[in-house]
């Protein structure tokens, strides 16, 4: 359209800015008889002008820690993305000690029109309604309860209430960053628990170290028996076939010779002849087989049946020597 250089006779009362969107936000605006419109940036309308005898709704948003107004900003684009929030506040445990508890929520807006029909703070609102929930779950515990436990105190008094999506925002998670006693001196000595407690827990995770590794050499161990086991088991099976491989030649031996010896057609011996020549045999052959070795055998006249008469025979003399 071109710049505007206005006549001698017009005069500029207000220059308004076009309103550009981004898709995560959105925008409120009452017309002339005072309802709301909603633009949002992820729809049709969301680069325009703001129309005649209409105005912007912008809300005053607390922005301190303590969440107590002191500090604000002015919002009228409402942004729907999930984002951090701190927020610090005082609570006091069943044995009367007071705690200065620092927590991080992150949430975020879900519904804008409800939003702004429920509360002109979201923020501020949020985070007291999950302090009065933290405070009433905390005045039921004990300190040290409270030590071993704090993130699932916090998270049960805040996560799945209905008052955050009745405003138009969902409390997605809670954390809880530090905190520390009012007392300087309670302090102190919550400080020195603390510092008992992970050292325990610095133990006690050592030890758990320590036992996986005896554990896992303890397995070590069983499975090197097992196969070890299972090796002697092959080996036997082995010397099992062996042997009664073996078993079975010195039979088809044994067979043969008493085939040979006392058979129907070729009978040379009687049975028990034939018994005696081939236990003789089987003697000659241990000697053979010690013989090629380096061992020593000492053999007496009665293991061979041997007399020195019958190697060399003597006649007797006149005299009867």
């Amino acid at each position: 359209l071109g710049l505007f250089i206005p006549s001698k006779y017009q005069e500029i009362v207000e220059v308004q800015e076009k309103i550009i969107l981004e898709e995560y936000q959105t925008v409120v605006y009452k017309d002339k008889t005072g309802k709301f419109i909603y633009a949002r940036g992820d729809s049709e309308l969301r680069n325009f002008f703001l129309p005649p005898f209409c105005e912007i709704v912008k809300q005053e948003w607390s922005t301190d820690l303590r969440k107590e107004h002191t500090s604000v900003d002015l919002v009228w684009k409402f942004d729907r993305r999930p984002s951090y929030m701190n927020y610090e506040f005082n609570c006091r445990t069943v044995d009367n000690v007071e705690l200065c508890v620092d927590v991080s929520f992150f949430w975020s807006i879900i519904d804008v029109p409800m939003l702004v029909e429920k509360t002109a703070d979201a923020p501020g609102d949020t985070c007291t309604h999950a302090r009065s929930k933290i405070i009433q779950e905390v005045s039921r515990i004990k300190l040290l309860d409270f030590l071993e436990k704090f993130n699932e105190i916090i998270r049960g008094a805040c996560i799945d209430d209905p008052f955050y999506e009745e405003r138009g925002v969902d409390l997605i998670s809670v954390e809880v960053l530090r905190f520390k006693c009012a007392s300087s001196e309670t302090d102190a000595i919550l400080q020195d628990i603390i510092k008992e407690t992970a050292d325990r827990l610095k133990k006690k995770e050592r030890q758990k170290g320590e036992n996986e590794v005896a554990l896992s050499r303890l397995g070590g161990e069983i499975e090197e028996e097992k196969m070890k086991k299972e090796l002697i088991e092959l080996k036997k099976s082995h010397l099992k076939t062996e042997a009664r491989i073996e078993g079975e030649a010195e039979a088809m031996k044994l067979v043969a010779f008493m085939e040979k010896t006392t058979g129907k057609d070729t009978a040379t011996m009687d049975l028990d002849k034939a018994i005696k020549m081939f236990l003789m045999l089987r003697k000659l052959d241990s000697v053979e087989h010690l013989s090629k070795g380096s061992n020593q055998l000492m053999i007496t006249p009665n293991d061979v049946n041997l007399s020195v008469g019958q190697i060399f025979p003597t006649t007797k003399d006149d005299k009867g020597f």
